[in-house]
């Protein structure tokens, strides 16, 4: 069962994607802190960096953006323009990371402008499906497409008003980047609601607490969309410790560098001997990890620091289940082995919404 619950109070939107009565994914937004990742620039070249492979770029911000990438750098010249796109919001210690490399996402297609093929998302396992979808989107535009999960419920002539909803936007880009002098905003990828609409899909239920959101959500209930319970997993959501529902718990420390998951026993000491006490901490610990990831929005490098197993089918169960339960992730993560110190990398970019 997959909820999605929006409420709009004292000018803040609050979202919470509650799967089996557990809370996913959480987004707030407000008209003064709000994100500008996915909004494309036309920034100005401020230093280059030729041995780092890198610049730093105005594009309006109270700090200079960095840029890391190798492939447009060397034609980058202090006080030249450069189209751009943000990744990551700027912070207090640092400026906005962003990318010559332009993408558009749309609700069942991302365009790519400097793209030529038409490519299907990784998620759709099945083949036949995947040559379907591919026949539907014309390869004869000039731009590459990527086609995502949500095209499998769409219908064709869906999917084809949005092939030409995203170039037009994309011509009103490249208008409005010659016309504009640098630095200068010439795209804005929309309010946390539309990115939701574009975002999020295969809800169940949708709760919204006013009638205006239900003019966005027309099949939403009004009704006080978070609960109890839910109210309290959200003010759980960035604490260090997590408790397992065996007794065991969780220690999330955050460098600058990454992310490190310490899972320890803690009480529990239920199994039938040590080594099965931890395999089955390791186990739940695994399957909490990936909610958390997902629901911390936990980007770049992640190393989980599980309890050390002797027995390879336990470690290759753990793994598993970790794998397994990252599928639920709308972001792509990369999992690798577990080492002989009992230590897991993963590396997620973070969602944008």
């Amino acid at each position: 069962m997959k909820e999605l619950c929006i409420i709009s109070q004292n000018g803040v939107i609050q979202a919470a994607l509650i799967e089996d009565g557990l809370l996913s994914e959480y987004y707030a937004e407000s008209a003064e802190e709000f994100s500008r990742a996915g909004n494309i620039y036309k920034g100005k070249v401020v230093n280059v960096l030729p041995g780092m492979q890198a610049a730093f770029i105005n594009i309006g911000l109270d700090k200079n953006a960095f840029l890391c990438d190798g492939n447009n750098i060397k034609s980058l010249k202090p006080g030249g323009s450069i189209m751009v796109r943000l990744l990551k919001n700027q912070s207090d210690a640092k400026g906005a990371h962003v990318t010559a490399e332009i993408t558009l996402p749309g609700k069942y297609l991302v365009l790519v402008p400097n793209g030529n093929s038409v490519s299907v998302s990784g998620k759709i396992a099945d083949q036949a499906e995947r040559e379907r979808l591919k026949r539907l989107v014309p390869d004869n535009y000039g731009y590459g497409f990527i086609i995502r999960t949500a095209a499998l419920t769409a219908q064709e002539r869906e999917i084809l008003g949005e092939t030409d909803t995203l170039i037009s936007i994309w011509e009103k880009i490249k208008y409005d980047y010659l016309r504009k002098s640098a630095p200068a905003e010439i795209y804005t990828d929309g309010s946390l609601l539309t990115r939701i609409q574009k975002e999020i899909h295969d809800i169940d239920k949708i709760a919204v607490n006013d009638n205006a959101l239900k003019d966005i959500f027309p099949t939403a209930v009004v009704a006080d969309a978070f609960g109890e319970e839910i109210k309290k997993q959200i003010e759980r959501i960035y604490d260090r410790r997590i408790e397992l529902k065996n007794g065991g718990y969780l220690f999330f420390d955050k460098t600058e560098a990454l992310t490190v998951i310490d899972v320890n026993t803690g009480k529990y000491s239920g199994g039938k001997d040590f080594e099965d006490t931890v395999f089955n901490t390791n186990l739940i610990a695994a399957q909490e990890i990936a909610r958390q990831i997902r629901l911390r929005d936990i980007g770049g490098i992640i190393i989980i620091d599980f309890i050390d197993m002797h027995d390879k089918a336990h470690k290759d169960q753990v793994l598993s289940a970790l794998s397994e339960t990252l599928k639920n992730d709308r972001q792509k993560t990369y999992l690798a082995g577990i080492t002989n110190l009992g230590l897991v990398e993963i590396t997620r970019k973070k969602i944008k919404t």
